[in-house]
């Protein structure tokens, strides 16, 4: 009877340790965590802000932005339309496949500004911990040497342009 005492404990112990390794297996406490499993888009953008310092009024700014996609999910970035306070405000939408990048190029025109330019484009993702970022380009536009009448109260004219 002892045999078989014995052999029950120790079936229970190596179930009870199968159990816990599985628990912090999937817990992600070791090894990859369950939410890895299932796959991820990880965002990830360098210098998402920017400043291009002093310009010229008649010089056009290009910004290229890489966005690159860490996870193993496809990774959807939306545009959001600032000047839209509705629920249904995306301008565009990218794709971008598990170790793809994609150009986000952001424009700023100073013909019709002067002084401290700005330029921020809101976007939201399905990264889980990064669902909402934005890309910020500023400039100090240098005002022509004579004043133009034509220049005034005219807001500057912004474009932003994305490429896959």
């Amino acid at each position: 009877m002892s045999i078989v005492r014995t052999r029950i404990v120790a079936a229970l112990v190596l179930l009870s340790l199968l159990a816990a390794g599985s628990y912090l297996y999937c817990s992600g406490y070791w090894g990859p965590s369950y939410s890895d499993s299932l796959g991820q888009a990880r965002l990830h953008v360098s210098e998402p802000v920017r400043d291009l310092g002093h310009t010229s009024f008649e010089n056009t700014l290009e910004e290229v932005f890489l966005i690159h996609n860490h996870g193993n999910r496809r990774l959807v970035v939306n545009e959001l339309d600032q000047q839209c306070d509705c629920e249904d405000r995306v301008i565009r939408t990218v794709l971008i496949s598990p170790g793809e990048t994609a150009r986000v190029v952001l424009t700023i025109d100073p013909r019709f500004a002067s002084g401290p330019t700005e330029t921020v484009a809101i976007f939201t993702t399905n990264d889980p911990v990064q669902p909402r970022f934005s890309l910020s380009v500023s400039a100090h536009v240098d005002a022509p040497d004579s004043p133009d009448p034509s220049r005034t109260e005219v807001p500057t004219a912004v474009s932003i342009l994305i490429r896959q």
